[in-house]
This record gives structure tokens, C-alpha cells and sequence, in this order.
């Protein structure tokens, strides 16, 4: 991804309530950190090392190409990881009781997804110090 750096700058956001909110609070802590200026944000789970730096370029190309509010890789019709949310989604998210799941949401907004076909990269996620040796990127 040589280069992207400059083009889409990294922002690390810490979560404080973690371990109370799930997923869903630490991308609301993450856009939180965002300017209104920011057109979107991809949201990626931190258990991938093995998704490709040609997905992510993908997913931007199509945001880019479509405008659609929601980007998200498949791998034979099932929604990976990482997605992105188009500004315009994030008050919504934002306002999202904590018992709702980011899939509850995708799943909401089914109709404002753009899928793109993808390797099944997107869909493993390496929990054990034994999936990562299986599955070592």
C-alpha cells in the first residue's frame, strides 16, 4: 500500500469502555476522532493481518466509483471485513444504542450496500496464537 499513507492518514483512537460497549463502541470512538471534512472511514477488525492491500484499494475504488454509503468485501455471498461507512452513515451509527450490532446495522441498510467480490481474506480472523500459525499471512 505504498503511498496510501499520504493519500488516507491513520488516526488512532483509544477506547476507554471496551471491555463494556463491544465492537460497536470502539467504531463509535473511532469516528468520534474524525473530521466532518473525512468522506469515510474503514472500519477493520484488528485480528486480520492476512486481508490484501489490493481489498482495501478495491473498497476505496468503489466508494470512489459509486458513492455508495456502505462498501462492503464478500466471498461467495457473505459480508467480510473491512467495510466502509460513507460520513453520511455516521450519526446513525453514532446514535446506536450499545445492544445493537454493527451486523445488525449492515444488515438495516442492506439496500445502500455495494459488495465487491473478493478473496476469502475477508472472512478469517485469527483469535488463537494456533490460527495464526495455521493461517500466517
Amino acid at each position: 500500500m505504498t503511498g496510501m499513507a499520504g493519500k488516507f492518514p491513520v488516526r488512532v483512537a483509544y477506547n476507554p469502555d471496551y471491555k463494556l460497549g463491544g465492537m460497536l463502541s470502539s467504531i463509535k470512538t473511532g469516528l468520534k476522532v474524525l473530521g466532518a471534512q473525512t468522506r469515510a472511514a474503514l472500519i477493520a477488525l484488528g485480528d486480520q493481518p492476512q486481508v490484501q492491500g489490493v481489498t482495501v484499494r478495491r473498497i476505496f475504488t468503489a466508494f470512489m466509483e459509486t458513492k455508495a454509503p456502505l462498501i462492503i468485501p464478500s466471498f461467495e455471498n457473505q459480508r467480510g471485513h473491512p467495510w466502509l461507512a460513507a460520513n453520511s452513515m455516521w450519526d446513525e451509527i453514532l446514535a446506536l444504542p450499545l445492544t445493537i450490532t454493527p451486523r445488525d446495522f449492515l444488515i438495516a441498510h442492506t439496500a445502500q450496500v455495494e459488495y465487491i467480490a473478493t478473496d476469502n481474506s475477508v472472512m478469517q480472523d485469527l483469535d488463537t496464537p494456533e490460527d495464526y500459525s495455521r493461517l500466517r499471512p
